[in-house]
């Protein structure tokens, strides 16, 4: 996938998201550790290109990316006082660390190169961060998991009590046409396959 190609998705997923938070502000869908509501983890992927390609096969050598949304809620009154669930989050220097741990479902072992780690300094006021994460896997698999985990770190870099969660909501750009599966998945991995397209089959 070009540079370009990938800076205009990037583009198009932050205006759709944008829409889709400024609806959903008040009324939040997922639940995790720490006040209720405060913040929520969404992910979009894996993706190649929205139109041509089925995103969740994925050939040994090809890029991918899966995109991951921290949203801290600017609309739930803090049980702190002096402010909302974004304004506390950010108003203390914290960081956003993500986890993406993969597994090879074909031969239930950990994949550590699917398995990398960042992160995230959060922005004084700033309510939701978008972080894409672009791979190209070099070994075909039946079926990969991924699951991404999220936990929410003070200006110390120590973990803050009750402030981990993972992605629950995750939507599918491959949602199935035919036979009529929902475009969003709850509490279920990101999926994918990894193909060799110079192996041979059916030998």
């Amino acid at each position: 996938m070009s540079e370009e190609k990938l800076e205009a998705m990037k583009g198009s997923l932050d205006a759709k998201l944008e829409s889709l938070f400024a609806r959903r502000a008040a009324t939040p869908t997922e639940e995790l550790a720490g006040p209720l509501n405060f913040w929520e983890v969404y992910a979009v992927g894996p993706y190649q290109n929205f139109v041509l390609e089925p995103s969740r096969v994925i050939d040994v050598g090809e890029q991918a990316t899966i995109l991951v949304v921290v949203y801290l809620n600017p609309f739930v009154p803090s049980p702190i006082p002096g402010g909302n669930a974004c304004d506390i989050i950010t108003g203390f220097g914290a960081s956003i660390e993500l986890n993406f741990v993969t597994s090879n479902m074909q031969t239930m072992t950990a994949a550590p190169a699917l398995s990398p780690s960042f992160c995230i300094p959060t922005v004084l006021g700033q309510c939701w961060y978008s972080f894409y994460w672009t791979f190209t896997p070099r070994e075909e698999a039946c079926i990969y998991e991924t699951n991404i985990c999220a936990r929410i770190c003070n200006c110390n870099g120590y973990y803050i009590p009750q402030y981990s969660g993972f992605v629950r909501w995750v939507e599918n750009l491959d949602y199935d046409y035919f036979f009529g599966a929902d475009q969003y998945t709850f509490d279920h991995p990101i999926r994918y396959m990894v193909a060799d397209p110079s192996g041979r089959c059916c030998v």
